[in-house]
């Protein structure tokens, strides 16, 4: 059993306790959006219930950071927003929320998803300041619910266990529709090379294209749908 008194746990709403947070301004093409973060997330990873929390249940708080992998998918959904407007959309691992926050604006249904419920305060109240609605849905990838099914699912660097391919592989065959798509993005790690594979045990497909490089940074997008369905919805 986990102890309850650990620094992530001390985290309050961003409304109740603004110095534990701090906003910043992301612009992605024509959109300009507002997300909070905490304040000092180095002390999330550095408290001894964080390690304990990796040793007994595969958890660390990367959700606090800003990744470049969510700012590639961002941009590229908003050059192509017919993918996600008007359609239920799932942000699985969302961290800070950018990407369900930009499917949002470009007019899909949204829900967003985290082990933390930090995060996912951190996010809904983004949400909040942006005018933006979205539902917030709380689970492990090793146990994910059994509904509801989403047509589309985006994820941004969640591949970066050497276990997390297979994990993210049965949570997609678990959550998307019959014939929905995913959409991956991912920083070219090593560890999620094997990802195709992984698919391929649980029925799906993949293609993989390469982005363009955000700085020194490359990424590559994983297009995945179920192969008895139609490419893609």
């Amino acid at each position: 059993m986990l102890e309850e008194h650990w620094i992530e746990e001390e985290l309050k709403p961003p409304e109740l306790a603004p110095a534990q947070w701090t906003w910043h301004r992301a612009q992605v093409g024509l959109l300009e959006l507002w997300l909070v973060a905490p304040s000092d997330p180095d002390r999330l990873l550095g408290d001894p219930g964080t390690l304990r929390a990796s040793d007994e249940a595969d958890y660390m708080p990367y959700w606090a950071y800003s990744w470049s992998s969510s700012e590639a998918l961002a941009r590229w959904l908003v050059a192509r927003p017919e993918l996600v407007r008007g359609h239920r959309v799932l942000e699985l691992g969302c961290g800070l929320g950018l990407v369900g926050l930009v499917a949002a604006a470009l007019g899909a249904r949204v829900t967003v998803n985290d082990h933390s419920r930090a995060a996912l305060a951190a996010v809904s109240a983004s949400a909040r300041r942006n005018g933006l609605r979205v539902r917030a849905l709380c689970f492990d990838w090793r146990r994910p619910p059994q509904e509801p099914q989403f047509p589309v699912v985006l994820a941004a660097d969640v591949l970066y266990e050497p276990h997390y391919p297979q994990l993210v592989a049965s949570c997609l065959d678990r959550l998307l529709t019959e014939s929905g798509v995913a959409y991956l993005v991912d920083p070219c790690r090593f560890t999620a090379d094997r990802f195709p594979d992984e698919l391929r045990q649980h029925g799906l497909a993949a293609e993989v294209h390469d982005l363009e490089p955000i700085g020194n940074y490359r990424h590559r997008l994983f297009q995945v749908w179920r192969r008895n369905s139609r490419h893609g919805r």
